[in-house]
């Protein structure tokens, strides 16, 4: 099942670093489009951004995949509100039930610096995305399921012999006969 839910939105919050320092971080629209842009060129060089169930203590970028709910797959800043969004995919039932009951918010891993596989860098990155109950900056969106996308459409071709007009009951009849044909494994 797909999300979209909210990530960061402009403000300041008080951060802990990787040494366990608390300290205060200003996300400006600025910053947050940055991010936005960042994450996308990681997803179109092949790096999965996973959405782990909480920070779990592990090495921030080296989690336990067992406590893996799935991977952003889009990112995206809203131009009224200066927040990142986030397309997230998450393919096991039971952990897509527990998204927007009872785990609302996320909370990203943002280093400063980050060194993919192929030794390119990565400045001020989140290099995961966490499912949390108490996130740094709370208030968020809930996570919102993503409906199937209705905007395409099926377009059939049936032509009548020149001359003869066809009305739109029996094209719509014919078109309803072939996508039944086609639902029972036949069709033309």
């Amino acid at each position: 099942m797909r999300f979209i839910k909210q990530i960061l939105r402009p403000g300041r919050v008080l951060a802990t670093t990787p040494d366990k320092k608390r300290k205060i971080e200003v996300f400006t629209p600025e910053r947050i489009k940055k991010q936005g842009d960042t994450l996308s060129e990681m997803l179109t060089a092949g790096i999965k951004i996973p959405l782990p169930w909480g920070h779990d203590g592990s090495t921030p970028t080296e989690f336990d995949p067992k406590n893996n709910a799935g991977f952003w797959e889009k990112f995206f800043v809203d131009p009224i509100d200066g927040c990142l969004y986030g397309e997230v995919d998450v393919p096991i039932a039971a952990d897509a039930e527990k998204l927007g009951a009872t785990v609302r918010e996320v909370s990203p891993y943002i280093r400063p610096e980050w060194v993919d596989g192929s030794g390119k860098k990565w400045k001020d990155v989140p290099v995961h995305i966490a499912a949390v109950v108490h996130p740094v900056q709370a208030g968020q969106l809930n996570f919102t399921p993503k409906e199937p996308d209705q905007s395409a459409i099926a377009l059939s071709l049936y032509m009548a012999p020149l001359g003869v007009e066809v009305s739109d009951e029996i094209l719509l009849g014919l078109a309803n006969d072939e996508l039944e044909q086609a639902e029972q494994g036949g069709g033309k």
